[in-house]
């Protein structure tokens, strides 16, 4: 019988465990290694960020595994901006349905006006 109370499944529930904590710690410390304290960048162009974090590639919900091929290392901004991305525009202003405005007169498969 259920109480009628939804709980969250915990983070080591959802994949997140100390396997998860040892390699994010080493895909951070090899980034810093390579590219120093730069974030690639998501959405804006590379920049200077101490508030690294480590991203999987293919979430751990999606199948992704706790290796270290399925990691990048992002800012927490980046990150937060992969997860909730902002609805790009399209040369006219409308939101882009195809999530990547080209500027054609064509974006969005609809002629521009």
């Amino acid at each position: 019988m259920s109480s009628g109370f939804d709980v969250e499944p915990s983070t080591a529930e959802r994949g997140y465990d100390t396997k998860h904590e040892r390699m994010a710690k080493l895909v951070i410390a090899r980034h810093v290694a390579r590219y120093g304290w730069t974030c690639p960048g998501i959405g804006v162009p590379a920049h200077p960020s101490h508030d690294l974090v480590a991203d999987h590639l293919v979430p751990v919900s999606a199948g992704g595994l706790n290796v270290i091929e399925n990691y990048r290392a992002l800012c927490r901004a980046c990150n937060t901006r992969r997860l909730r991305p902002r609805p790009k525009l399209c040369p006219d202003g409308r939101t882009c349905s195809q999530h990547e405005p080209t500027g054609s007169a064509f974006c969005c498969g609809r002629p521009r006006a």
